[in-house]
């Protein structure tokens, strides 16, 4: 009986070797045209695999398939939707016999996946088996316990390693002719379930800017909010980005609430993405900082408890937009003090490794487009114009304590601004200049017949009319020092881009006052002309006092006269 016992042991042990290494032997590509037609049942697309087809159990359960092309959607402009030039998977084999699948690496080498949302609205990725338009929606499950939950659970999925190794993401969006992709793209991720949490960590390229990233994803809660984080960086030290929050509503209206956190020593570098020059403002090389609270969906957002510092510069506020037809923005901002001097003396900030690329777009070519709230546009003349968008309302509120310029310090500089309807309502715009000056502008800009308007009011006060020339570099005329002195301007404005309008002048200067108006034409050889009325003048005030005769003379009735050079 012990040897009838042995000899099944041993058959038991051969069987189940047999079965694991028989897979080994098998010649997998033959069944290419199977496994095709199963990836078309579940996505409606064609699958190409060129390369070979390998699967072993021993002594890891792994599958290796080599040049795998996915076919993109009828109407897409590439040809493949995925293309990869290996895929490798391995699994755990003990788990595995206990129920659960603990996958220990899977690698996608050159992986290339073409996004597109097409021309006609549709997007490529939405993947629609062809019996899936013809299948019946079942009303109830039918099979699984009260609520639909299904009777048999899932197994537990672990996956330990996903690496992928030098991808390429495209996203193409033919409506609008643009195009962006991210490049080399090597990336590790974890997930202790699928249901999370997620870690990720790689590398990638995007725009010609290499980026360093982080990615964190908590487990779901509630299954309403997700946890998450993520950080971007470039080179060490040189720019940094970090959010942390959470995604919230996700069964309604998702959205992100957390906080934002980016650092560097060089704000052109981040800015060269959106740059089509190789170099920028110098002031834009300086250390920045910024912290904020944020939140966004896709009905809009917000940044609140926002503080910004730009070299010596800093500034707080709030942001807020509403997204949909009709968009809103209001933005508050109080910046402490700008030094215009030191900025003006810096040196062109370099931003070429942030430089966008050139993208091919159907054959036009071209980089992504930016919608400026002034839409250039054609007048019914065909000349080129600019248009302010009515679907599109917000204000902005700015407040500088100090701006130096030439040595001066122009002081609370306050601008208060709104957008309705196609017009700016400039509501304020004051500062304290050099010479005991204040400054103040309000008024409207509209663009009728597609051309920029002001029209507005402009009232200035100055303190000490020579102070503010010498600030700036004008040589005051050779009058009396009790002259022009104090100068008080009132006026009405209107300007276009061919001519500047002064209507109700009112200057005052020392005791006399100017009245009417001007009129200056913007050509290429500038003209003007004047309807003005002056009240009064003290000429003998103006004019300089007579120079003493020579050698003392007296002023005798017979000796006025000048001495004669010999």
């Amino acid at each position: 009986m012990k040897k009838v016992l042995v000899g099944v042991l041993v058959l038991v042990v051969l069987l189940a070797g047999g079965l694991l290494v028989a897979p080994s032997f098998v010649d997998w590509n033959a069944y290419r045209g199977e496994i095709a037609e199963q990836a078309k049942a579940h996505t409606g697309r064609t699958m190409d695999i060129g390369g070979d087809i390998s699967l072993s159990l021993l002594p890891t359960p792994g599958l290796t398939v080599d040049d795998v092309r996915l076919a993109n959607a009828p109407g897409a402009q590439a040809a493949d939707f995925v293309r990869l030039k290996s895929l490798r998977v391995q699994v755990a084999l003990a788990p595995l016999i206990r129920g659960e699948v603990q996958v220990t690496q899977i690698r996608l080498i050159d992986p290339v996946i073409e996004l597109e949302m097409m021309a006609d609205g549709r997007p490529n990725w939405e993947l629609t088996p062809p019996e899936a338009a013809a299948e019946p929606t079942p009303s109830a499950p039918s099979d699984g316990a009260a609520g639909g939950e299904p009777s048999g659970a899932a197994p537990d999925v672990r996956l330990d390693s996903f690496v992928i190794e030098n991808g390429v993401l495209v996203y193409r969006d033919a409506a609008a002719g643009t195009e962006e992709r991210v490049e080399a793209l090597n990336a590790r991720i974890r997930a202790a379930s699928l249901a999370g949490p997620f870690e990720s960590a790689g590398s990638l390229i995007v725009r010609g800017l290499p980026l360093d990233y982080e990615l964190s994803v908590g487990k779901l809660v509630e299954g309403r909010t997700l946890p998450a984080s993520v950080a971007l960086s470039t080179e060490p030290g040189k720019v940094s980005l970090r959010a942390d929050g959470a995604v919230l509503d996700l069964e309604g209206q998702p959205r992100f609430k957390g906080k934002i956190k980016a650092e560097g020593r060089d704000l052109a570098a981040i800015l060269g993405l959106a740059a089509g020059a190789e170099t920028l403002p110098g002031f834009l090389g300086q250390a920045f900082s910024l912290e904020a609270d944020a939140e966004a969906g896709a009905a809009g957002g917000s940044v609140k408890g926002l503080d910004l510092s730009l070299g010596e510069t800093r500034a707080t506020g709030s942001l807020e937009a509403r997204l949909g037809d009709a968009m809103a923005l209001t933005a508050q901002l109080d910046v402490n003090k700008v030094d215009l001097d030191a900025w003006m003396a810096m040196a062109p900030a370099k931003a070429g490794e942030a430089q966008p690329k050139a993208v091919a777009t159907g054959g036009t070519g071209g980089d992504a487009k930016v919608t400026l709230p002034l839409l250039p546009r054609k007048d019914g003349a065909g000349a080129a114009g600019f248009s302010l968008p009515t679907n599109l309302e917000g204000s902005v509120r700015a407040a500088i304590g100090a701006v130096t310029y030439r040595g001066g310090v122009i002081g609370q500089v306050k601008a208060d601004a709104t957008l309705a309807g196609g017009e700016v309502t400039l509501s304020q715009f004051s500062a304290q200049m050099p010479g005991g000056s204040d400054v103040a502008l309000f008024g409207f800009l509209s663009t009728p017949q597609g051309q920029p308007r002001f029209e507005g009011n402009l009232e200035a006060r100055v303190g000490d009319l020579r102070g503010v020339l010498s600030w700036l570099d004008i040589p005051p005329p050779e009058l009396p020092a009790d002259r022009l002195r104090r100068v008080n301007l009132k006026t009405a404005l209107t300007a276009t881009g061919e001519q500047v309008q002064a209507t109700d002048l009112s200057l005052a200067f020392d005791s006399s006052r100017l009245t009417g108006g001007v009129v200056v034409a913007l050509r290429a050889r500038p003209s003007f002309g004047a309807d003005l009325t002056l009240d009064k003048i003290n000429l003998d005030g103006y004019l300089k006092p007579p120079a003493p005769a020579a050698g003392g003379g007296g002023g005798g009735s017979g000796g006025g006269g000048a001495a004669k050079p010999a």
